[in-house]
């Protein structure tokens, strides 16, 4: 799990390490609001083409190999981040293979929970791995004040090839051993299904990722300071860490309706965003962001857990097919909001996650109904 958590980590840090320094990052290299847009869509684009054509080799081509070579190419970007990025083209082409890497860890490291946790421990575990995606949003926001304020935002950059090359000393080595899940039949949702948890996952994934890759500009842009901006998604994150891990815990202990839970997370999430559209004090700011990380973005290790449990011996090309929704989404959104924010002001963007954030939840809702079909007919 300390291996699963740290790759996730090492993987997505870069995207979100510049949304939270895109304030520092617009002297230097001019981002606007719709360049920034731009640069998290190409990473997560990348991402999608990942996790639909590298994923399934986790399943088949050995998922410590996958994870290891992935890393070695994520700290690369890091270090070329750091040295060598002067131009908004340089940061985007290194956001683009970073983002390939990510797409292809993150279904690698649903298949070592799969393969190696206990079925009763998974949902505590899937929490514990997701967690690391708002781990990254936090430490993204505590090197604003620590790193980028003294030393510049490159070399926050350097934070990405710390982790990864931690977790490639962390990795077993040799053989991987051979497990149950291995000599039963294979099981994977049916097409369809798969589809549409795509589709609802990356609505949601849309929502949550726009929120947290422009709530920094979102905030300075009410005459907050960027330091104020980097603690509260600093403390936002961790929130939601707490979220995703207590969650897991919480459906291994109890047989939960885990879309219905999911659903209910998502239309907090939508007060969330309305919040952050119509307060502009810091402390009710902070109160929505507080909301929208822990709420609103707290819903994926559940919806993995469910995938996993319907998935026996495919996880990693289950996954991938439905996190290449997640990435879809992480490029629509914050484009998206990007767009409109540049337009229309942060006002018509924050209702139009709200909007969106519903109907995810109306889709987890139908997928819930979905999902016990398919469990009464194996």
């Amino acid at each position: 799990m300390t291996v699963c958590l740290i790759a996730q980590i090492a993987s997505v840090m870069p995207v979100f390490l510049l949304g939270a320094f895109a304030p520092l990052m617009t002297d230097d290299l001019g981002l606007t609001p719709f360049m920034l847009g731009i640069a998290v869509a190409a990473f997560y684009g990348a991402a999608a083409v990942g996790a639909l054509f590298l994923a399934p080799f986790a399943d088949t081509a050995g998922v410590w190999r996958v994870t290891n070579l992935s890393l070695a190419v994520v700290a690369l970007c890091g270090i070329l981040m750091a040295l060598i990025a002067d131009s908004f083209e340089m940061v985007v082409a290194l956001i683009v293979l970073g983002g390939l890497m990510n797409g292809s860890i993150q279904p690698a490291t649903n298949v070592i929970v799969s393969r190696f946790i206990p079925t009763k421990r998974q949902g505590l575990a899937y929490g514990l791995k997701q967690a690391a995606i708002p781990l990254s949003t936090m430490l993204g926001g505590i090197a604003v004040p620590v790193i980028g304020l003294s030393v510049g935002w490159r070399w926050a950059f350097m934070l990405s090839v710390v982790t990864a090359l931690a977790v490639l000393l962390m990795t077993p080595k040799g053989r991987e051993p051979r497990t149950k899940t291995g000599n039963v039949g294979r099981q994977r949702l049916p097409g369809r299904i798969l589809l549409i948890l795509a589709l609802m996952m990356g609505l949601a994934a849309a929502v949550s990722n726009a929120m947290a890759a422009f709530l920094a500009l979102a905030i300075t842009e009410q005459e907050h300071s960027a330091s104020d901006a980097g603690l509260v998604i600093a403390a936002g994150s961790l929130f939601c860490v707490a979220m995703r891990v207590g969650l897991g815990g919480l459906v291994d202990r109890w047989n939960l309706p885990l879309m219905w839970v999911v659903a209910a997370l998502l239309m907090v999430g939508t007060g969330s965003y309305l919040g952050l559209a119509y307060w502009q004090t810091l402390p009710l700011l902070t109160f929505s962001a507080f909301l929208a990380f822990g709420f609103g973005w707290g819903w994926s290790g559940l919806v993995l857990l469910a995938i996993g449990r319907a998935s026996i011996g495919s996880v990693g090309a289950s996954t991938g097919m439905t996190h290449a929704g997640v990435f879809t989404g992480g490029v629509v959104g914050p484009m998206a909001f990007g767009w409109v924010v540049q337009e229309h002001g942060f006002l018509l963007a924050w209702q139009g996650l709200a909007v969106a954030s519903t109907c995810a939840a109306g889709l987890a809702i139908w997928m819930s109904t979905l999902l016990n079909r398919v469990s009464e007919s194996r």
